[in-house]
């Protein structure tokens, strides 16, 4: 069973196999020991695509980054620079055991002094 909503912030039920698309990507969940009491699953999240909508930065087009959070434990994909409209297939996965799991996705810009995150 998988339940996963849109938005910034999702709660995610591991109990099976699954595929929820989400406004910013996907999130799988798959056994990692298949038939194993207490098996663990893996949530993977996939940003595929994105296009900013306005400039990011004054003089460019934005260096982006994405910043997932399942159950307060963050990670990070490399930077793009210098792109509106990008293809990146970021993966970014956690093994997890059964249960409901929070997931939030940011997508930030970076800058030389502070971060800006990007509405989506």
């Amino acid at each position: 069973m998988l339940r996963a909503f849109s938005g910034k912030a999702a709660r995610v039920c591991a109990a099976g196999a699954g595929v929820a698309a989400l406004a910013w990507g996907i999130a799988v969940l798959q056994p990692t020991q298949a038939g194993a009491q207490g098996a663990k699953h893996e949530i993977t999240v996939t940003v595929i695509r994105f296009k900013a909508l306005d400039r990011a930065d004054e003089l460019s087009a934005g260096d982006f980054f994405a910043r997932v959070t399942i159950d307060g434990a963050s990670q990070q994909t490399a930077v793009i620079s210098d792109k509106a409209e990008v293809q990146p297939n970021w993966k970014l996965s956690k093994d997890v055991t059964p249960g409901v799991h929070n997931i939030k996705l940011a997508l930030i810009d970076k800058d030389v002094s502070i971060d800006d995150p990007i509405d989506i």
